[in-house]
């Protein structure tokens, strides 16, 4: 008979944390968003000089969207915050809300990431090489595995997609459109 029990550890100074809400609906670039999100203190103390920092990840790039000060929140209390973010490209990106305080006593809980998908209002189309053996050997052949996404919100034409190593051609596909990636 084993028993499951969940232990709510809270920390005797101050604990901030953060909750950044899911957006809803299609993300498009250039379009200005408004991200929002909550700052909070779950410890037993008053959590000082309080900050919460909204950052984009992008291709393994962190860039600091907007940085705003709280101040003070008093324990059990939260802030809501809100964020105007404008993404630049289309593709993949998380956004991580951060929150900072001096005398917070668990950094485990300050930051919280979401996957977003950016999309184009029309077609944008990006190669990604999924696969490629650890070793080619001259004048063979090889499989190399090429995942296409569409990031717009409309079909794609027809259009050539040429694989290149070193400069050099190696092989080129005519694909016959692509549908938006889901």
């Amino acid at each position: 008979n084993d028993e499951t029990a969940y232990v709510d550890v809270i920390s005797k100074g101050a604990d901030v944390g953060a909750i950044l809400y899911y957006q809803y609906g299609n993300i498009f670039a250039g379009d200005n968003i408004t991200i929002t999100g909550e700052i909070f203190n779950r410890g037993k103390i008053n959590a000082t000089d309080v900050s919460a920092s909204l950052y984009e990840i992008k291709d393994g790039a962190k860039k600091l969207v907007e940085k705003k000060s709280i101040g003070t929140l008093e324990p059990d209390s939260f802030s809501e915050v809100s964020f105007g973010w404008i993404p630049d490209s289309s593709g993949e990106a998380y956004l991580e809300l951060e929150a900072e305080s001096p005398n917070d006593n668990n950094k485990d809980n300050n930051m919280e990431s979401r996957h977003i998908k950016v999309l184009a209002k029309e077609y944008d189309i990006k190669p990604d090489i999924s696969y490629y053996p650890n070793f080619i050997v001259v004048d063979g052949y090889a499989y190399i595995g090429i995942l296409l996404q569409n990031f717009g919100i409309e079909d794609s034409p027809k259009f050539n997609l040429t694989l290149k190593a070193n400069g050099a051609v190696v092989d080129s596909i005519i694909v016959e459109g692509l549908s938006p990636s889901n």
